[in-house]
């Protein structure tokens, strides 16, 4: 392949050309500070909000629930800063899903590091939580609960729906925090009806690094985790982001729109190169309970780390998620959870609406082939 293919987007995305547009005008037209008192610091005040007037449009919230971060390791650690400051260790239990991103997995154990009682949920052999052990961990009382949208490593959807209705219904009063990073995906977006906080990361949907959200209960009095200035109402201490937040909505708008149709089609495609040539292979949420554009495939007789650098030898670059109990390759905590396969090689793909079938077939069949070549295990077709 003479052009190298991008198959990484669950960890970042390509800026689009009308977001690039949207923040230099804006870091022109907007760079007096929004705190200001000035006229030329209120017009960059009002025009932050206009855009979070947009951002709440869409995801069907108010402005006053969003708050502006960094991203989602800040949001997610503001969720966490509440407990502590809200809650005691013996005020009840801590739930979180097995399967977390780091920056939820890692609060969690600051938190049972000061005692408090921290219960991780878990997920069967698809992915998905178990619901029964979820049930079983609600008969103690629970303070807090915190499960993600989507899976980074695999996109597998979670039933966070259900686990609200759950949580909900037995303890009223409890926090349930959603890491939506992964699933902004209007058909699945109804399942955060019920939560009371969620994160956002402006990068995983084609707007610059740097910019996410936090939203809140309308009512609730967030505890800041940054001091400082006291700006957005005394929640985030920092230097409001005109620009940036006008690209968020930018990436937002644009990417709410187009990860309907052609992302779904162009995951079919994928899906059926792969089970004419290779249908031994095991790919999770294969048939249903999965984002469209990000996949985690195990591959027997070869490690992740192999076929990762043998696509990078020909311009195709994925991520590697390894459950190979080999001493060189740390193994996934996700995939530990799940109870993959220690003796195969994962890597993740995912891709996005930008690309093209073509290029997306083309991709395929240059794994299969680097899977054919330096696999242990031989297939069909091979000599």
């Amino acid at each position: 392949m003479n052009n190298s293919c991008y198959l990484d987007c669950a960890s970042s995305t390509r800026v689009l050309p009308e977001v690039s547009h949207t923040y230099i005008t804006a870091l022109s037209d907007y760079f007096p500070n929004p705190s200001a008192v000035h006229a030329e610091g209120k017009k960059s005040f009002n025009f932050l909000n206009e855009q979070k007037e947009k951002i709440s449009e869409i995801l069907k919230i108010k402005p006053e629930q969003v708050i502006i971060t960094s991203g989602a390791t800040e949001s997610n650690n503001t969720v966490f800063h509440q407990i502590k400051n809200y809650y005691k260790p013996e005020d009840g239990r801590v739930l979180i899903s097995q399967i977390e991103h780091g920056s939820v997995f890692n609060p969690a154990q600051d938190l049972a590091e000061l005692g408090y009682d921290v219960r991780f949920i878990r997920v069967n052999k698809e992915g998905t939580v178990d619901l029964e052990h979820f049930a079983s961990q609600l008969e103690e009382p629970v303070i807090f609960v915190s499960t993600m949208l989507v899976n980074n490593e695999t996109g597998i959807i979670q039933p966070v729906d259900k686990m609200v209705e759950m949580a909900k219904n037995k303890y009223p009063n409890l926090l349930f925090h959603c890491d939506a990073v992964q699933g902004v995906y209007p058909k699945i977006w109804h399942c955060l009806g019920n939560v009371d906080f969620f994160s956002l990361s402006g990068h995983k949907f084609h707007s610059p690094k740097g910019i996410g959200i936090l939203v809140h209960p309308e009512s609730y009095k967030i505890k800041p985790l940054l001091l400082g200035g006291g700006q957005q109402d005394n929640r985030r201490s920092g230097t409001m982001k005109p620009a940036l937040t006008a690209a968020f909505t930018k990436a937002l708008e644009i990417s709410w729109q187009q990860r309907r149709n052609k992302i779904e089609k162009l995951n079919q495609a994928f899906l059926e190169i792969f089970a004419q040539s290779l249908p031994q292979i095991n790919i999770k949420g294969k048939t249903q309970n999965r984002i469209p554009w990000t996949l985690n495939i195990g591959f027997p007789g070869i490690t992740g780390s192999t076929l990762r650098r043998a696509l990078a030898r020909e311009n195709i670059f994925v991520s590697q998620s390894s459950a190979c109990s080999s001493q060189n390759e740390k193994m996934s905590r996700i995939l530990q959870a799940m109870g993959a396969n220690s003796q195969w090689g994962h890597i993740r793909i995912s891709f996005s609406y930008l690309h093209e079938e073509k290029e997306l077939t083309a991709a395929a069949h240059k794994i299969i082939e680097c899977y054919r070549k330096y696999s242990l295990v031989k297939t069909s077709t091979d000599q």
